[in-house]
């Protein structure tokens, strides 16, 4: 597997190939954010108006769904760059419900897990890694994504550790000087909000790209059986 600085490096150069593609998908929640931004019911005037809440409750939901949607395209198009974003998300509707129950059922377990205690929900987030890209890549129903994801981390749980903790610290201090400065650009909250939300989109293709080249590097590996 390659050490982090070399899956850094691999991420950028698996981003650019096809940028446009990993911007669009991007771009259509980012989108129906600022619409629900804009679209705000009015505040402060006493009155409720059916037709603003009816209008932010279905963009809310919109936003919801696609911001699922997007992150199923994403490993889509992490594996196959000659897509357009309107196949990625074609793609990506496909394993939409299974991948709201695997959201549903890996909260839980990880929840119980923290219950337990902190340790063990540390080891199993990273026995469950690469439990999405399974999911998706590979078409594995949602426990044997999970199981799947435990048997390539085997024997190379701090190694896959140390890169996710990595890359954890290197987003961490992107946000950090991306929140500092949109206080210095402006007093306003909701400036600074905007700022770190747009931020946090970009740097998104970037660790799912991350996580993925540790995937294909373990999926391709000898010591996997196949």
């Amino acid at each position: 597997m390659r050490n982090p600085l070399e899956l850094m490096k691999g991420a950028i150069a698996h981003f650019m190939i096809s940028p446009k593609l990993f911007l669009g998908i991007i771009a259509v929640p980012l989108i129906i954010d600022l619409l629900l931004f804009l679209f705000q019911p009015s505040k402060g005037t006493g009155v409720i108006n059916i037709y603003e809440w009816t209008l932010f409750g279905a963009l809310a939901i919109t936003l919801a769904v696609f911001n699922i949607l997007s992150g199923i395209a994403l490993i889509v198009a992490a594996n196959d760059q000659t897509l357009s974003v309107r196949k990625a998300y074609g793609q990506a509707s496909g394993f939409f419900w299974r991948y709201v129950g695997f959201t549903i059922v890996l909260s839980l377990i990880l929840f119980v897990s923290f219950i337990l205690f902190i340790i063990p929900a540390i080891i199993v987030s990273v026995w469950v890694a690469f439990a999405a890209f399974v999911l998706v890549l590979e078409n594995a129903r949602i426990m044997e994504s999970m199981k799947r994801s435990r048997e390539y981390v085997r024997g190379r749980w701090w190694a896959v550790f140390g890169r996710s903790v990595f890359i954890m610290f290197v987003a961490v201090v992107v946000m950090a000087i991306v929140t500092s400065l949109g206080s210095l650009i402006s007093d306003q909250k909701a400036v600074t909000d905007g700022l770190v939300s747009l931020v946090i989109a970009l740097i998104t293709p970037f660790l799912l790209l991350y996580v993925y080249l540790m995937y294909k590097d373990i999926k391709d590996s000898p010591m996997v059986s196949k």
